[in-house]
Protein backbone atom coordinates (compact mmCIF):
# COMPACT_ATOMS: atom_id res chain seq x y z
CA UNK A 1 0.00 0.00 0.00
CA UNK A 2 1.37 3.37 -1.03
CA UNK A 3 0.10 6.83 -0.14
CA UNK A 4 -0.18 9.23 -3.07
CA UNK A 5 -1.09 12.91 -3.14
CA UNK A 6 -4.58 14.11 -3.96
CA UNK A 7 -4.81 15.36 -7.54
CA UNK A 8 -7.49 17.94 -8.28
CA UNK A 9 -8.64 19.38 -11.58
CA UNK A 10 -9.34 23.12 -11.34
CA UNK A 11 -11.92 24.34 -13.85
CA UNK A 12 -12.94 27.80 -14.99
CA UNK A 13 -15.43 29.44 -12.65
CA UNK A 14 -13.71 28.05 -9.56
CA UNK A 15 -14.90 24.44 -9.77
CA UNK A 16 -12.53 21.79 -8.43
CA UNK A 17 -12.75 18.01 -8.92
CA UNK A 18 -10.63 15.75 -6.69
CA UNK A 19 -9.58 12.58 -8.52
CA UNK A 20 -9.13 9.22 -6.80
CA UNK A 21 -5.71 7.62 -7.48
CA UNK A 22 -7.15 5.04 -9.90
CA UNK A 23 -8.18 7.98 -12.12
CA UNK A 24 -4.62 9.19 -12.61
CA UNK A 25 -2.39 6.16 -11.95
CA UNK A 26 -2.42 3.22 -14.39
CA UNK A 27 -0.88 -0.12 -13.29
CA UNK A 28 1.92 -1.16 -15.65
CA UNK A 29 2.97 -4.51 -14.21
CA UNK A 30 2.37 -6.84 -11.27
CA UNK A 31 5.35 -5.46 -9.28
CA UNK A 32 3.57 -2.23 -8.31
CA UNK A 33 4.77 0.02 -11.13
CA UNK A 34 2.30 2.72 -12.17
CA UNK A 35 2.20 5.28 -14.97
CA UNK A 36 0.97 8.83 -14.35
CA UNK A 37 -2.04 9.27 -16.65
CA UNK A 38 -1.65 13.04 -17.05
CA UNK A 39 0.17 15.04 -19.67
CA UNK A 40 1.00 18.69 -20.12
CA UNK A 41 -0.28 20.71 -23.05
CA UNK A 42 0.92 23.70 -24.97
CA UNK A 43 -1.58 26.46 -25.43
CA UNK A 44 -4.83 27.14 -23.64
CA UNK A 45 -6.64 23.84 -24.13
CA UNK A 46 -6.57 20.88 -21.74
CA UNK A 47 -8.35 17.55 -22.13
CA UNK A 48 -9.93 15.60 -19.29
CA UNK A 49 -9.63 12.04 -20.58
CA UNK A 50 -11.81 9.01 -20.09
CA UNK A 51 -9.57 7.62 -17.32
CA UNK A 52 -9.98 10.81 -15.28
CA UNK A 53 -13.76 10.74 -15.88
CA UNK A 54 -14.29 7.20 -14.54
CA UNK A 55 -16.72 7.17 -11.63
CA UNK A 56 -18.14 10.56 -12.60
CA UNK A 57 -21.21 11.59 -14.57
CA UNK A 58 -20.53 14.36 -17.06
CA UNK A 59 -23.44 16.81 -17.07
CA UNK A 60 -23.88 19.38 -19.83
CA UNK A 61 -26.03 22.48 -19.23
CA UNK A 62 -26.49 23.99 -22.69
CA UNK A 63 -28.58 26.93 -21.47
CA UNK A 64 -25.91 28.12 -19.03
CA UNK A 65 -23.03 26.76 -21.17
CA UNK A 66 -21.55 24.76 -18.30
CA UNK A 67 -20.11 21.28 -17.87
CA UNK A 68 -20.05 19.49 -14.52
CA UNK A 69 -18.28 16.35 -13.31
CA UNK A 70 -20.48 14.79 -10.62
CA UNK A 71 -19.37 11.72 -8.63
CA UNK A 72 -21.62 8.74 -9.37
CA UNK A 73 -23.62 7.58 -6.37
CA UNK A 74 -23.58 3.87 -7.25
Amino acid sequence: MVKVPTVSVHLAGGAEVALPPENYLIPVDTRGTFCLALAGTEGGVSIVGNIQQQGFSVVFDGDKQRVALVPKSC
